[in-house]
């Protein structure tokens, strides 16, 4: 899409400014214009956070974020995914965005070099309830949030990652703020007032990854983007066009990007784009896990006949997810030694596998140590790491698997299956199989319900409250 055009004094006319150009873009969605394809990919984002929001409600950082909520106090308005009784806006956004990306299950965005949906949809769901909006509102504002933030990655990455903001943390404020802005009804100077207060808010560190800081950037930002429209609703004022602006968001946090004041926003639908996780690791790992998976199926060996692993990455594994001696399971799904070296002991990679224990088995860490990482061809994608595993017998086993590529024609209605399995098996234990079947439902039609009061209700109230009692 073209940005709006303003007039100059000789009658000319130029484009306006990119930070307006971006909120043009996505403040007019309306799902009965959008693609059907587009609603589908926008439901199974919804269904994929809604089971790791769930799975992720029993985490310690979400036991600690409802504490301090209800230390608080506030109103009572909003639910908590997989814990019963609610909390105000705010707390909801901070609680749910956290929890959702506790286990690091959630998915993710290239464009962004990082997850969209656990900034975006606790701020949609928590307005959409509020505000009892409807599902067809709250689809298109959730995509309207993904599409910012895919707009605002194509201006600063790889650099801003590179420089190491965590853009989850820091991208993902203005998707959030983008869900709220839409969703609370701002006019187009109040969208961009809500974006300089975004941007002014919003930061997160790579450094925090391995630890509950990095969840916490979720939820902050759900939170923030969601004070962000709703001052800017009441009139508070900020600088406009901060995207470009000299000392504005892309001149202090990735100055010299390549992108920065010139790109327009991508046309295509970001929310096309979305990947989902198979197993419980930073997404970075997964190539490594589904090549040493795949020759461990094709190819009859031990882990004792192996005598080492190699690994081609990127400087950006080498920054993300290349943690040499983890201690926790947490930590370990940020090392590609020891998540290769789980799938290959365990045979999968699940939420079930990345546990304290598990990473302190001798033979897990002893085969970790065989693995090597070597620098792989600069221009090839990310989402590829090749692997060789040698055997003591002097076999070369090679395996190639890029996990990079979205679903597309017959294989969405494959991925809406797996993305069932997955969500019944990361909510069954919590909310019971008849329940979490009956969301599955109605997330499938979210797009006719007139208000979440029973999807809501489901997933984060009543049929809780005697499991906590």
């Amino acid at each position: 899409m073209a940005p709006a055009s303003r007039a100059t004094p000789e009658g000319m006319t130029m484009p306006a400014p990119l930070t307006t150009a971006i909120i043009d873009q996505v403040r007019e969605y309306a799902v009965d214009t959008l693609p059907p394809d587009v609603v589908t990919a926008a439901k199974h984002c919804l269904l994929d956070w809604l089971g790791c929001a769930v799975a992720g409600s029993g985490e310690p950082i979400a036991e600690i974020l409802r504490a301090q909520a209800d230390a608080d106090g506030g109103r009572r308005e909003c639910s908590i995914m997989g814990q019963p009784g609610k909390v105000n806006t705010t707390q909801a956004c901070l609680i749910n965005g956290a929890a959702s990306h506790s286990q690091d299950y959630d998915d993710v965005l290239e464009i962004m070099l990082g997850h969209p949906s656990v900034t975006v949809a606790p701020v949609a769901f928590a307005l959409g309830e509020r505000d009892r909006r409807s599902g067809a509102d709250v689809l298109a504002a959730f995509v309207a949030g993904v599409q910012v933030e895919a707009s605002v990655g194509a201006l600063v990455e790889p650099q801003h990652h590179e420089r190491g903001w965590h853009t989850t943390a820091t991208l993902g404020t203005f998707g959030a703020t983008a869900a709220a802005c839409r969703l609370l009804g701002l006019d187009r100077d109040a969208w961009n007032r809500a974006f300089g207060l975004a941007a002014t808010q919003a930061g997160g560190l790579k450094s925090m990854f391995g630890t509950m800081g990095k969840p916490f950037h979720a939820g902050k930002a759900a939170a923030q983007g969601y004070v962000a429209a709703s001052l800017a609703a009441r009139g508070m004022t900020s600088a406009p066009n901060v995207l470009e602006i000299p000392r504005g968001f892309l001149d202090v946090t990735t100055p010299g990007a390549p992108g920065g004041r010139t790109s327009l926003p991508p046309k295509d639908f970001a929310v096309r784009q979305v990947l989902f996780k198979a197993h419980a690791a930073c997404y970075l790992t997964h190539s490594t896990i589904e090549g040493v998976l795949e020759l461990a199926r094709t190819h009859k060996f031990s882990v004792a006949d192996i005598e080492s692993i190699e690994v081609e990455v990127l400087p950006v594994h080498r920054t993300t997810c290349a943690i040499s001696a983890p201690e926790t399971g947490l930590e370990a799904k940020f090392s590609i030694a020891h998540a290769a070296a789980i799938a290959l002991v365990e045979g999968k990679a699940g939420e079930a596998q990345f546990t304290d224990g598990i990473v302190h088995r001798p033979g897990i860490r002893e085969l970790a140590g065989r693995v090597v990482l070597r620098e792989g061809e600069s221009q090839r994608s990310q989402m590829v790491t090749p692997v060789r595993i040698t055997l003591c017998d002097g076999r070369r086993l090679d395996a190639v698997v890029d996990t990079g590529a979205p679903a597309r024609g017959a294989g969405i209605a494959r991925q809406w299956d797996r993305l069932v399995a997955k969500f019944m098996d990361l909510t069954t234990p919590v909310l019971g199989a008849s329940a979490a079947g009956r969301i599955v439902a109605l997330v499938e039609k979210l797009e006719q319900l007139s208000t979440l009061d029973e999807l809501t209700g489901m997933v984060g109230g009543g049929l809780l409250d005697a499991r906590f009692r």
